[in-house]
């Protein structure tokens, strides 16, 4: 949810920074499919990229891109702990432009 939530934002925001943005082009794609025994989803979104110099910020707790204080900066955090110490999976940024998240998740014994 943290990651749509994230999604939503930059979509937002995107809008304000580009005046004349048709709306119709903001797009969140959800992909998921089962690769050797483990289930990978991807969130893709047509928002800003993420700049070089704070990728490898983004999972670090407190840490935000949103202005005047709006955003907490846990989001992502606490997605990517509960994925990896709850679930033994993983939560990567898989590009930054566009912008894709992979979550990988094993599957469960059968």
């Amino acid at each position: 949810m943290n990651i749509l939530t994230n999604a939503c934002h930059a979509l937002a925001k995107k809008n304000i920074d580009d005046s004349g943005t048709n709306p119709l082009q903001d797009v969140i794609t959800i992909r998921t499919w089962l690769e050797n025994r483990v289930v990978v989803c991807e969130i893709e979104n047509s928002g800003p990229p993420i700049p070089p110099d704070i990728q490898e910020q983004i999972f670090t707790p407190f840490f935000t891109r949103r202005e005047n204080k709006e955003g907490t900066g846990l989001g992502l955090g606490i997605s990517k702990d509960i994925i990896e110490k709850n679930h033994n999976g993983s939560l990567s940024l898989a590009s930054a432009d566009p912008v894709i998240f992979r979550i990988v998740l094993p599957m469960l014994n059968d």
